[in-house]
């Protein structure tokens, strides 16, 4: 049976001000899809026994998509981040204060005990969840973003799962994590229609020039984002210009 000590914590938290939208990456192909069909749709997750799953984060960029593919000059790889409101995600299926695929790599194994098992850090499926982790561990969302934690926590011995996410987050010796250990991971079991909750889409330049492209983005209402790409560069390498371009959108909406 999955422990509660975390998700009761949590629950007894405020939520930090303002709400930042929930994220999803994907890349240029899978895209031209979604705009088409006017949905996202799920994907079967190795991680929970092929369950089929739309991921976000919350309010970060943080997926790699495609990381393992080469350097290419053709945008089918290229990396789209999709910004929701978070109140249009619902019914939320699962939340957790990290990603649930460094868990299951065993990742983390250093910050926690053996025993440990990835539903004792299973949240709240609620959207006012990612905000109360926010308001424990960063106190603002602007240092979550920067995934900077509060040094002036103070946690009872006790909530040993608290703990543990305290010390993995607070980590800064070079290992083979990124910023999604404090990433605040949202699943949807989908499909999940984009004409009413989608904000803001970053998408590479050359993707935007597109006619077509671009007719639907303004018929939906959306923000567009783009980015400048460059030949011959890893999808995975554009992850600062992702993030770059989250923040400026939050500090132009007053979000930070």
């Amino acid at each position: 049976m999955p422990r509660q000590r975390l998700r009761n914590l949590i629950n007894a938290q405020s939520v930090a001000a303002p709400i930042l939208p929930l994220v999803h990456t994907t890349d240029v192909y899978r895209l031209t899809n979604v705009l088409d069909d006017g949905r996202l749709e799920p994907r079967p997750c190795p991680v929970f026994n092929q369950e089929p799953l739309l991921y976000f984060f919350y309010g970060r960029p943080s997926y790699r998509i495609n990381s393992k593919e080469a350097a290419t000059s053709l945008d089918h790889y290229l990396p789209v981040c999709l910004l929701f409101n978070t109140s249009t995600v619902t019914p939320i299926k699962r939340v957790f204060p990290f990603d649930s695929g460094g868990f299951n790599e065993q990742l983390y194994a250093d910050a926690f005990h053996r025993d440990m098992h990835l539903e004792d850090f299973g949240l709240e499926p609620d959207p006012n969840t990612p905000g109360r982790v926010v308001s424990l561990f960063f106190r603002a969302p602007e240092s979550y973003l920067k995934a900077k934690p509060t040094d002036s926590i103070s946690l009872d011995p006790a909530e040993l799962e608290a703990r543990s996410y305290l010390a993995l987050i607070n980590q800064r010796l070079s290992n083979n994590m990124d910023n999604r250990v404090s990433g605040v991971e949202i699943q949807f079991e989908g499909p999940l229609p984009i004409a009413d909750g989608l904000e803001a889409i970053i998408l590479p330049d050359t993707l935007y020039s597109s006619p077509s492209i671009a007719a639907k983005l303004s018929a939906l209402k959306v923000e567009a984002l783009p980015y400048d790409q460059i030949d011959r560069q890893r999808p995975s390498e554009y992850v600062t210009k992702l993030f770059d371009l989250c923040t400026d959108y939050y500090r132009k909406r007053g979000l930070i």
